[in-house]
């Protein structure tokens, strides 16, 4: 069978397949013209691979595991028995450890949920029945390297960027506060531990083919939740909301709430509580770019009950949000999807874009300059 086919059967993307070759997992033959052929075999492997890497098992243990004992695990093969007991009485070791953590970590949550349910009940910042505003919240962006990417645009911007946090598990990143919003700039650490949630497998998708904006969310007042059941009953295919807790730099958090469409549409965020940060920096916009901007134009209006917006051009267009903008631009290069960020202080403006040739590249303008 072809790799898609083995996609198809197992669930798994062609992606992930191919890096599980990368690593040793998967060994398929190849036809005369270079194609990749499967066994009916590797259908079961590939879900023994999707179970140990989901219990924490790193690729190349596994690899390493598979190369020892042809076919592991349970081929009753004798020669592989001292390395298979070895393996798992290592892993119960750390289940057993990682459980005593899980426990402690479950009386600590437990205790501040209890201190925190009665001091503080949630209320949204905007009040339920007010017309819905929208402000560019905040932009991600996916990298390889954070360190490198940080003193780029640090280095011409200005941008005071935090230490490393774990954006989500097996990510580290760097976020730089503006005002109101922020910029987070996100690289793989870990792919395995990446792989284990649905956000996580997402961006390694995005981050192993490419450098770029992965997602940018809009701040929404006026009852979210009202929001969301109104687009739903309209045919918007909104996933949420769900709740979420935005980590500051002091350790603190901010609760929130969240709904998405797809990854390369602006989510939609509901904080708890108005918070800004002292910065001579601003979030001004998001540009993003479409085969069809004029379709894109239609699903805008339609998910986020958003005016007919101005024409910059040739098939492009902007909104003016409550704070910050959006462009709908005509795609020439690179793939679609969210295509550069737009940032400013008191006399410049930064756009932060990629491009497949050359990665990052950041233009400056005088404010009021037309680019």
């Amino acid at each position: 069978m072809r790799i898609s086919d083995l996609s198809r059967l197992t669930g798994v993307s062609i992606r992930s397949l191919r890096y599980y070759e990368e690593k040793g997992l998967l060994a398929p033959s190849r036809t005369d013209s270079g194609y990749r052929v499967y066994a009916e075999e590797d259908v079961e492997r590939v879900r023994q691979i999707q179970f140990y890497l989901q219990m924490g098992v790193r690729a190349e243990e596994l690899a390493r595991l598979f190369q020892l004992c042809a076919g592991f695990p349970g081929n009753g093969d004798p020669a592989c028995a001292e390395e298979a007991i070895a393996f798992y009485e290592s892993k119960l070791r750390d289940i057993r450890r990682q459980k005593q953590l899980l426990e402690k970590a479950e009386q600590d949550i437990r205790g501040m949920l209890a201190h925190w349910a009665s001091a503080w009940t949630y209320t949204p910042v905007g009040r339920k029945g007010t017309p819905p505003m929208l402000r560019l919240d905040h932009v991600t962006v996916a990298v390889r390297d954070v360190d490198a990417a940080v003193e780029q645009i640090s280095s011409t911007t200005g941008a005071r960027f935090t230490g490393l946090v774990e954006a989500f598990p097996g990510a580290r990143a760097q976020v730089a506060y503006l005002g109101a919003g922020f910029l987070e700039v996100i690289a793989i650490a870990d792919p395995d531990k990446l792989r284990t949630t649905q956000l996580g497998r997402a961006f390694a998708e995005f981050a192993e083919s490419r450098e770029g904006i992965f997602g940018a969310a809009l701040d929404i007042t006026g009852g979210m939740a009202a929001f969301v059941e109104e687009a739903k009953k309209r045919g918007v295919a909104y996933i949420g909301p769900w709740r979420q807790q935005a980590p500051l730099e002091d350790g603190s958090f901010i609760p929130f709430g969240t709904a998405f469409i797809r990854h390369d549409m602006p989510w939609l965020i509901e904080y708890e509580r108005s918070r800004t940060w002292d910065s001579p920096l601003r979030l001004c916009g998001v540009d993003v770019v479409a085969a069809d901007p004029a379709a894109q134009v239609s699903q805008y209006r339609q998910a986020y009950r958003l005016p007919v917006p101005a024409s910059i051009g040739a098939s492009a267009y902007e909104w003016e949000l409550a704070r910050g903008m959006i462009r709908l631009l005509p795609q020439e290069k690179g793939p679609a999807g969210f295509a550069a960020v737009t940032i400013a202080d008191a006399e410049r403006e930064y756009r932060i874009g990629f491009t497949p040739e050359s990665g990052m590249e950041i233009a400056v303008s005088a404010l009021g300059t037309k680019r």
